[in-house]
Protein backbone atom coordinates (compact mmCIF):
# COMPACT_ATOMS: atom_id res chain seq x y z
CA UNK A 1 0.00 0.00 0.00
CA UNK A 2 1.51 3.65 -0.98
CA UNK A 3 0.68 6.56 0.66
CA UNK A 4 1.63 9.88 -0.97
CA UNK A 5 3.41 12.03 1.63
CA UNK A 6 3.31 15.38 -0.36
CA UNK A 7 -0.31 15.56 -2.36
CA UNK A 8 -1.64 12.53 -4.85
CA UNK A 9 -4.39 10.41 -3.73
CA UNK A 10 -4.41 6.36 -3.12
CA UNK A 11 -7.20 3.89 -4.29
CA UNK A 12 -8.36 0.90 -2.08
CA UNK A 13 -5.91 -0.80 -3.67
CA UNK A 14 -3.07 0.87 -3.40
CA UNK A 15 -2.37 3.15 -6.98
CA UNK A 16 -1.21 6.70 -6.50
CA UNK A 17 -2.30 8.95 -8.58
CA UNK A 18 -0.04 12.01 -8.93
CA UNK A 19 -1.22 15.35 -8.10
CA UNK A 20 -1.40 17.55 -10.81
CA UNK A 21 1.45 20.49 -9.89
CA UNK A 22 4.59 19.51 -10.87
CA UNK A 23 7.57 19.15 -8.67
CA UNK A 24 9.52 16.56 -6.71
CA UNK A 25 7.30 14.79 -4.01
CA UNK A 26 7.81 10.83 -2.15
CA UNK A 27 6.19 8.30 -1.80
CA UNK A 28 5.93 6.34 1.97
CA UNK A 29 5.42 2.64 1.47
CA UNK A 30 3.49 1.85 4.85
CA UNK A 31 5.42 -1.14 7.07
CA UNK A 32 3.48 -4.16 4.89
CA UNK A 33 5.35 -3.19 1.71
CA UNK A 34 8.49 -5.00 0.84
CA UNK A 35 8.52 -7.40 3.38
CA UNK A 36 7.39 -5.56 6.02
CA UNK A 37 10.48 -2.51 5.99
CA UNK A 38 8.73 0.99 5.36
CA UNK A 39 10.63 2.76 2.81
CA UNK A 40 10.29 6.48 1.17
CA UNK A 41 10.58 6.58 -2.95
CA UNK A 42 10.87 9.53 -5.02
CA UNK A 43 9.40 10.11 -7.56
CA UNK A 44 9.21 13.21 -10.26
CA UNK A 45 5.67 14.91 -11.35
CA UNK A 46 5.25 16.55 -14.71
CA UNK A 47 2.56 19.11 -15.32
CA UNK A 48 0.03 16.67 -16.50
CA UNK A 49 0.48 14.90 -13.04
CA UNK A 50 2.56 11.72 -14.73
CA UNK A 51 4.63 10.84 -12.03
CA UNK A 52 8.24 9.69 -13.44
CA UNK A 53 9.67 7.15 -11.50
CA UNK A 54 12.73 5.78 -13.51
CA UNK A 55 13.68 6.31 -17.16
CA UNK A 56 13.89 9.92 -19.14
CA UNK A 57 10.77 11.55 -21.05
CA UNK A 58 13.55 13.02 -22.87
CA UNK A 59 13.19 9.59 -25.08
CA UNK A 60 15.20 5.90 -24.75
CA UNK A 61 18.62 6.18 -24.45
CA UNK A 62 21.03 4.97 -21.72
CA UNK A 63 22.55 6.57 -18.93
CA UNK A 64 22.42 5.08 -15.44
CA UNK A 65 21.28 7.62 -12.48
CA UNK A 66 18.67 8.90 -10.18
CA UNK A 67 14.57 9.14 -10.90
CA UNK A 68 14.88 11.92 -14.05
CA UNK A 69 18.22 11.21 -15.14
CA UNK A 70 18.88 7.51 -15.95
CA UNK A 71 17.40 6.44 -18.98
CA UNK A 72 16.03 3.18 -20.25
CA UNK A 73 15.45 2.02 -24.67
CA UNK A 74 13.09 0.21 -24.41
CA UNK A 75 12.80 -2.60 -21.62
CA UNK A 76 11.81 -6.10 -22.15
CA UNK A 77 12.07 -8.37 -19.65
CA UNK A 78 11.73 -7.70 -15.88
CA UNK A 79 11.87 -9.27 -12.20
CA UNK A 80 11.86 -8.54 -8.89
CA UNK A 81 13.89 -9.17 -5.36
CA UNK A 82 11.28 -6.96 -3.51
CA UNK A 83 13.86 -4.34 -3.34
CA UNK A 84 15.57 -4.07 -6.66
CA UNK A 85 13.56 -4.37 -10.39
CA UNK A 86 15.81 -5.97 -13.12
CA UNK A 87 15.71 -5.73 -16.81
CA UNK A 88 16.79 -6.76 -19.94
CA UNK A 89 16.29 -3.68 -22.85
CA UNK A 90 16.47 -3.73 -26.07
CA UNK A 91 20.15 -1.69 -25.90
CA UNK A 92 21.51 -5.51 -24.79
CA UNK A 93 21.85 -4.51 -21.10
CA UNK A 94 20.95 -6.05 -17.88
CA UNK A 95 20.07 -2.58 -15.98
CA UNK A 96 18.67 -2.95 -12.04
CA UNK A 97 16.45 0.05 -10.23
CA UNK A 98 16.65 0.32 -6.67
CA UNK A 99 12.92 0.74 -5.38
CA UNK A 100 13.76 2.79 -2.28
CA UNK A 101 15.92 5.15 -4.50
CA UNK A 102 14.86 4.99 -8.08
CA UNK A 103 18.68 4.56 -9.44
CA UNK A 104 19.21 2.58 -12.05
CA UNK A 105 22.35 1.04 -12.97
CA UNK A 106 23.52 -1.07 -14.92
CA UNK A 107 25.00 -4.73 -14.02
CA UNK A 108 26.34 -6.57 -17.36
CA UNK A 109 26.25 -5.72 -21.10
CA UNK A 110 27.39 -3.47 -23.32
CA UNK A 111 25.67 -0.54 -25.64
CA UNK A 112 24.65 -2.66 -28.70
CA UNK A 113 27.85 -4.63 -28.36
CA UNK A 114 28.60 -7.68 -30.58
CA UNK A 115 27.35 -10.73 -29.23
CA UNK A 116 27.85 -13.19 -27.67
CA UNK A 117 30.62 -12.75 -24.99
CA UNK A 118 30.85 -14.27 -21.56
CA UNK A 119 32.49 -11.85 -19.29
CA UNK A 120 32.23 -9.39 -16.34
CA UNK A 121 30.41 -6.01 -16.29
CA UNK A 122 30.91 -4.17 -19.30
CA UNK A 123 33.47 -6.93 -20.59
CA UNK A 124 29.99 -9.15 -21.29
CA UNK A 125 27.75 -8.64 -24.28
CA UNK A 126 24.05 -10.11 -24.85
CA UNK A 127 22.81 -10.77 -28.63
CA UNK A 128 18.60 -10.45 -27.99
CA UNK A 129 17.78 -10.67 -24.17
CA UNK A 130 13.90 -11.03 -23.66
CA UNK A 131 13.01 -12.66 -20.51
CA UNK A 132 14.70 -12.58 -17.28
CA UNK A 133 14.41 -14.81 -14.00
CA UNK A 134 15.78 -14.57 -10.69
CA UNK A 135 16.97 -18.07 -8.56
CA UNK A 136 16.70 -16.69 -5.03
CA UNK A 137 20.39 -17.45 -5.01
CA UNK A 138 21.75 -14.35 -5.96
CA UNK A 139 21.74 -14.78 -9.96
CA UNK A 140 19.80 -13.57 -12.88
CA UNK A 141 18.86 -16.30 -16.24
CA UNK A 142 18.48 -14.47 -19.52
CA UNK A 143 16.59 -15.88 -22.15
CA UNK A 144 19.36 -14.30 -25.21
CA UNK A 145 16.75 -15.42 -28.14
CA UNK A 146 18.98 -14.78 -31.34
CA UNK A 147 21.99 -17.00 -30.26
CA UNK A 148 19.65 -19.57 -28.58
CA UNK A 149 21.30 -19.56 -25.05
CA UNK A 150 20.10 -18.83 -21.74
CA UNK A 151 23.00 -16.90 -20.10
CA UNK A 152 23.56 -16.42 -16.14
CA UNK A 153 24.71 -13.43 -14.40
CA UNK A 154 25.56 -12.84 -10.87
CA UNK A 155 24.24 -10.05 -9.20
CA UNK A 156 26.89 -8.88 -6.85
CA UNK A 157 29.59 -9.27 -9.45
CA UNK A 158 28.07 -9.07 -13.04
CA UNK A 159 29.75 -12.01 -14.34
CA UNK A 160 27.92 -13.65 -16.96
CA UNK A 161 28.39 -17.20 -18.45
CA UNK A 162 26.69 -19.22 -20.68
CA UNK A 163 24.50 -21.91 -18.77
CA UNK A 164 22.28 -23.53 -21.45
CA UNK A 165 22.05 -24.14 -25.00
CA UNK A 166 24.77 -22.56 -27.89
CA UNK A 167 24.89 -21.06 -30.97
CA UNK A 168 24.56 -24.40 -32.48
CA UNK A 169 20.74 -23.81 -32.65
CA UNK A 170 18.15 -27.35 -32.34
CA UNK A 171 16.22 -28.64 -30.27
CA UNK A 172 18.02 -31.28 -28.41
CA UNK A 173 18.00 -32.18 -24.40
CA UNK A 174 21.61 -32.60 -22.59
CA UNK A 175 23.56 -30.49 -20.18
CA UNK A 176 24.47 -26.64 -19.86
CA UNK A 177 26.03 -25.90 -23.58
CA UNK A 178 25.64 -29.50 -24.88
CA UNK A 179 21.67 -29.29 -25.13
CA UNK A 180 20.14 -27.07 -28.10
CA UNK A 181 17.28 -24.64 -28.06
CA UNK A 182 16.00 -22.28 -30.94
CA UNK A 183 15.15 -18.84 -29.84
CA UNK A 184 14.06 -18.76 -26.76
CA UNK A 185 12.16 -15.97 -25.53
CA UNK A 186 10.68 -17.03 -21.72
CA UNK A 187 12.50 -18.22 -18.78
CA UNK A 188 11.16 -18.05 -15.45
CA UNK A 189 12.10 -20.07 -12.10
CA UNK A 190 9.44 -22.26 -10.15
CA UNK A 191 11.05 -21.23 -6.53
CA UNK A 192 12.90 -24.35 -5.83
CA UNK A 193 15.36 -25.90 -8.40
CA UNK A 194 14.66 -25.74 -12.12
CA UNK A 195 14.15 -23.13 -14.59
CA UNK A 196 11.33 -23.42 -17.39
CA UNK A 197 11.84 -21.88 -21.11
CA UNK A 198 9.70 -21.16 -24.21
CA UNK A 199 11.71 -22.37 -26.75
CA UNK A 200 10.09 -20.44 -29.35
CA UNK A 201 10.90 -21.45 -32.89
CA UNK A 202 11.60 -25.32 -31.34
CA UNK A 203 8.05 -25.03 -30.32
CA UNK A 204 8.83 -26.88 -26.81
CA UNK A 205 8.67 -25.94 -23.46
CA UNK A 206 11.91 -27.25 -22.22
CA UNK A 207 13.17 -28.16 -17.98
CA UNK A 208 16.88 -26.95 -16.61
CA UNK A 209 17.78 -28.55 -13.36
CA UNK A 210 19.66 -25.37 -11.25
CA UNK A 211 21.13 -28.43 -9.80
CA UNK A 212 22.63 -30.10 -12.45
CA UNK A 213 21.90 -27.87 -15.81
CA UNK A 214 20.26 -30.76 -17.71
CA UNK A 215 17.68 -29.40 -20.14
CA UNK A 216 14.61 -31.64 -20.44
CA UNK A 217 11.44 -31.50 -22.86
CA UNK A 218 8.36 -31.02 -20.68
CA UNK A 219 5.83 -30.32 -23.56
CA UNK A 220 6.15 -30.01 -27.69
CA UNK A 221 8.63 -30.79 -30.03
CA UNK A 222 10.43 -33.63 -28.78
CA UNK A 223 14.21 -33.79 -28.40
CA UNK A 224 16.05 -34.55 -31.63
CA UNK A 225 13.35 -34.00 -33.71
CA UNK A 226 13.90 -31.15 -36.27
CA UNK A 227 12.49 -27.50 -34.84
CA UNK A 228 10.35 -25.31 -36.38
CA UNK A 229 7.07 -27.47 -36.33
CA UNK A 230 5.28 -24.57 -34.68
CA UNK A 231 1.50 -25.12 -35.88
CA UNK A 232 -1.14 -22.54 -36.53
CA UNK A 233 -3.91 -24.17 -34.93
CA UNK A 234 -1.96 -26.19 -31.78
CA UNK A 235 -3.22 -29.20 -30.00
CA UNK A 236 -3.33 -29.65 -26.19
CA UNK A 237 -2.51 -33.16 -24.97
CA UNK A 238 0.22 -34.46 -23.12
CA UNK A 239 3.64 -34.03 -23.33
CA UNK A 240 5.43 -34.32 -26.94
CA UNK A 241 2.01 -34.93 -28.14
CA UNK A 242 0.67 -31.48 -27.56
CA UNK A 243 1.90 -28.43 -29.76
CA UNK A 244 2.55 -25.35 -29.83
CA UNK A 245 1.54 -21.98 -32.19
CA UNK A 246 5.20 -20.22 -30.95
CA UNK A 247 5.51 -20.00 -27.40
CA UNK A 248 7.38 -16.43 -25.83
CA UNK A 249 6.24 -15.26 -22.43
CA UNK A 250 5.74 -17.67 -19.23
CA UNK A 251 4.68 -16.99 -15.78
CA UNK A 252 4.80 -19.81 -12.82
CA UNK A 253 1.16 -19.93 -10.83
CA UNK A 254 2.98 -21.38 -7.76
CA UNK A 255 0.46 -24.23 -7.86
CA UNK A 256 2.83 -26.71 -10.30
CA UNK A 257 1.71 -25.18 -13.28
CA UNK A 258 3.33 -22.69 -16.12
CA UNK A 259 0.96 -20.17 -17.52
CA UNK A 260 2.25 -19.47 -21.11
CA UNK A 261 1.87 -17.09 -24.03
CA UNK A 262 1.33 -19.20 -27.44
CA UNK A 263 0.49 -16.80 -30.45
CA UNK A 264 -3.33 -15.74 -29.48
CA UNK A 265 -3.68 -18.41 -26.83
CA UNK A 266 -3.18 -18.13 -23.26
CA UNK A 267 -1.91 -21.66 -22.29
CA UNK A 268 -0.48 -24.00 -18.54
CA UNK A 269 1.25 -26.93 -18.71
CA UNK A 270 1.45 -28.91 -15.80
CA UNK A 271 5.01 -29.26 -14.87
CA UNK A 272 4.85 -32.83 -13.10
CA UNK A 273 2.81 -34.34 -15.90
CA UNK A 274 3.43 -32.58 -19.10
CA UNK A 275 -0.19 -31.91 -19.40
CA UNK A 276 -0.99 -28.68 -21.65
CA UNK A 277 -4.76 -27.11 -21.50
CA UNK A 278 -5.94 -23.90 -23.43
CA UNK A 279 -7.06 -21.37 -20.56
CA UNK A 280 -7.87 -18.50 -23.11
CA UNK A 281 -7.81 -17.83 -27.05
CA UNK A 282 -7.99 -14.58 -28.97
CA UNK A 283 -5.68 -12.91 -26.34
CA UNK A 284 -3.99 -9.90 -27.49
CA UNK A 285 -1.38 -11.19 -29.92
CA UNK A 286 2.20 -11.35 -28.68
CA UNK A 287 4.41 -12.78 -31.67
CA UNK A 288 7.58 -15.63 -30.87
CA UNK A 289 9.91 -13.60 -32.78
CA UNK A 290 9.31 -9.75 -30.50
Amino acid sequence: IMEGDAGGTIDSDGNYTAPATAGSYTILASPNAYFGQSTSIPVQVLDSGVALYAGSLGGPGFADGPPGTGRLNSPIGMVSDGTSVFFTTQDKMVRRLDIKTGVLTTIAGTLDAPAPIDGTGGAAHFSDPHQIALDGSGNLYVADSNVSEIRKVEIATGKVTTYAGSTMQGSLDGTGTAAKLVNPIGVVWDGVHSLYVADSVACAIRKIDLTSAAVTTIAGTASGVTPYACKPTPADGTGTAATFAGPSWLAWDGQGGLLVLDGAMLRKVAVATGVVTTLASKVPYAPAMA
